[in-house]
């Protein structure tokens, strides 16, 4: 069953920590993730502010 789980999904290191530092691996982890998160949403508002600024200046 074991061999299974780990043919299907992707090794992380996080899991195979104790403790403290298994949990601070795993907020780590997390905070990449808000900060893709975080890089994404300023690219789509510049993009939205960019466009508005468009319409704005054809009227």
């Amino acid at each position: 069953m074991n061999n299974l789980l780990f043919q299907t999904q992707p090794w992380q290191p996080a899991l195979h920590l104790q403790g403290d530092r298994r949990i601070l691996a795993m907020l780590l982890v997390q905070l990449e993730e808000i900060e893709e998160q975080s890089d994404s949403l300023k690219q789509v508002r510049t993009a939205l502010l960019d466009r508005i600024t468009s319409i704005q200046e054809s009227q």
